[in-house]
């Protein structure tokens, strides 16, 4: 019934907003049950978010195994952004549970299908997430290539949340590699996070 779906996904907006992740999910997986079609951009955007729901509350394996499902119905679609924010989402679990090499493979995969078929935002969000991998690898040159095309994509789209994510990146690198002058610069980047809303 789709009716009872949209009721669902509405409760499962509230629930999410009040940081209420557990009925959150309850509420999402009732909204897909409920969803009219198997194959639907609404299902996928479903899983999408019921996939961060349970990584909110620690299930992991979960959330997983959503995103995957989320995959497959996005490839079906044809929607590379979809499929491209699926691996990127994906990426960032894997990594996570402790599976860097499976998290680079998604993240590359996120890249290459944004670069494609995708938007020049998603491709951005793509390099941003790939320059945190390589980060977290202790990649650096990796990392500040990548945050200087998701940065170059932020300013020419003048999107401010890319912008921040991408320069949290880029001066957290640059202090890895000794440049203890970005350290000032990282903490202004964090503070604008903040007062953002975006953390």
């Amino acid at each position: 019934d789709p009716r009872v779906s949209g009721w669902a996904r509405r409760a499962a907006d509230e629930a999410i907003r009040a940081g209420s992740h557990t009925e959150a999910v309850a509420f999402l997986q009732t909204a897909i049950a409920r969803c009219p079609s198997e194959s639907s951009v609404e299902r996928a955007e479903l899983l999408q978010i019921l996939s961060i729901e349970q990584y909110m509350i620690d299930k992991l394996p979960e959330a997983i195994a959503t995103i995957e499902t989320a995959l497959g119905l996005w490839s079906e679609l044809g929607d590379a952004d979809g499929l491209s924010a699926a691996h990127d989402r994906c990426a960032l679990y894997q990594y996570y549970s402790g599976h860097l090499a499976a998290a680079e493979r998604h993240s590359d995969l996120a890249t290459e299908v944004a670069r494609t078929d995708g938007s020049e935002l998603r491709l951005g969000f793509a390099r941003s997430t790939r320059g945190y991998l390589a980060f977290r690898r202790n990649d650096f040159p990796l990392a500040a290539a990548c945050d200087s095309d998701a940065l170059h994509i932020a300013h020419h789209l003048d999107n401010e949340v890319l912008r921040l994510l991408s320069e949290i990146v880029d001066k957290a690198a640059a202090i890895a590699s000794g440049d203890d002058a970005a350290r000032a610069s990282l903490l202004e980047r964090v503070d604008d996070a903040l007062g953002s809303s975006h953390d």
